[in-house]
């Protein structure tokens, strides 16, 4: 049925008091229930006052939002329709599977978690310093490489870091490694493999293995100052030693 005209409502109440429409107690409705205004929103809150649940324009500039507190008032879900934040707890955490969020995004589940990327260009994750890319992590669709790289450089051209291809290659200062390890200068410069220990008591040696098992290796005797190339089945070796 349709009532015309009348200013306001109040149901279980003396009076409806500001409120169009004041409902003391439990309401039901059987259809739709539409509200239309400017900065409209739904408002529910415990008997004493407390704001429990806020649906609609929450800022009075047309900015739609879900917002759902605890009975203390303070906000504990707040999820917005325009570029501002969304999040689960008062310290601007979000957290999918957790309650209790410990960082910026947080997610959590009872078996493996999983963050996927699936877009039709590169897939990335990019790092920044005050505004500036520092850094990138994911997959370039150009060279078909997992790329870890430094700098700001673009996924496409980037060849500051590490690029793994399906194959297993690992190329560094290239974005199409063609070997186990392919080790590359980007510039025109001469190309380094350092091999360092913490100590002079412990030498430096680059292992030769066959199926796990070690055939070769060279290793620099820094007690006399001299590297060796040895071979295990005849432990022979030959020495070079400075002029």
């Amino acid at each position: 049925q349709e009532l015309i005209n009348i200013a306001e409502i109040a149901i279980n109440a003396a009076a409806a008091g500001s409120n169009k429409l004041y409902c003391n107690g439990i309401s039901q409705f059987g259809g739709n229930l539409h509200i239309k205004a400017d900065d409209a929103y739904l408002d529910i809150k415990e008997a004493d006052g407390t704001a429990i649940t806020y649906l609609g324009d929450h800022t009075g500039g047309g900015v739609g939002g879900l917002f759902l507190y605890n009975h203390g008032g303070t906000q504990t879900i707040l999820l917005r329709a325009d570029a501002d934040d969304s999040y689960i707890n008062t310290g601007g955490q979000f957290g999918i599977g957790t309650a209790t969020p410990a960082v910026k995004l947080h997610l959590d589940s009872g078996a493996t978690t999983e963050l996927r990327i699936d877009g039709e260009g590169h897939e990335l994750i990019t790092f920044h310093k005050s505004s500036v890319q520092k850094g990138l992590v994911g997959y370039s669709n150009g060279d078909s490489t997992l790329k870890l790289c430094a700098g700001s450089g673009t996924i496409a051209s980037n060849v500051n870091g590490i690029s793994i291809n399906a194959n297993g290659n690992v190329g560094i200062g290239t974005a199409t490694p063609s070997a186990e390890l392919h080790v590359k200068s980007p510039i025109n410069q001469h190309c380094f493999l350092n091999i360092d220990t913490t100590t002079a008591a412990y030498n430096p040696v680059l292992e030769l293995k066959e199926a796990g098992t070690r055939r070769a290796y060279i290793n620099y005797v820094s007690a006399s100052n001299y590297l060796s190339i040895t071979t295990e089945e005849s432990g022979s070796d030959i020495a070079l030693m400075p002029l």
